[in-house]
């Protein structure tokens, strides 16, 4: 379970998405996939309009994290057993699409 930390979150745009102006982001590890949804919605379509975004894990993971999910234990899953340090601060990269992209 995540606590306490920060996760450094890299965005990257898919599937024609427009590209944020600065993609790597420091969030706490409690904030869920909704927020950042939220967030790049308001960022990169500069909307607060409900739109749909896909959100994927990694590339070679390729999973849908659901809204709920929070930021540390996507990061903390994606560095799988070997990635796992005793830091604080992890590293997630995410793809978001404006329409669905795997799965």
């Amino acid at each position: 379970m995540a606590g306490k930390g920060v996760v450094i979150v890299t965005l990257q745009a898919a599937c024609g998405a427009p590209s944020l102006k600065q993609s790597v982001y420091k969030l706490s590890a409690d904030q869920t996939v909704a927020f950042v949804k939220s967030w790049v919605a308001t960022k990169a379509l500069k909307t607060t309009q409900n739109v749909f975004i896909s959100m994927t894990v990694g590339k070679s993971i390729g999973f849908s994290p659901t809204p709920e999910q929070n930021i540390g234990d996507l990061a903390t899953l994606a560095a799988g057993p070997d990635g796992a340090d005793s830091s604080d601060t992890q590293k997630l990269t995410l793809f978001y699409s404006f329409k669905q992209t795997w799965g």
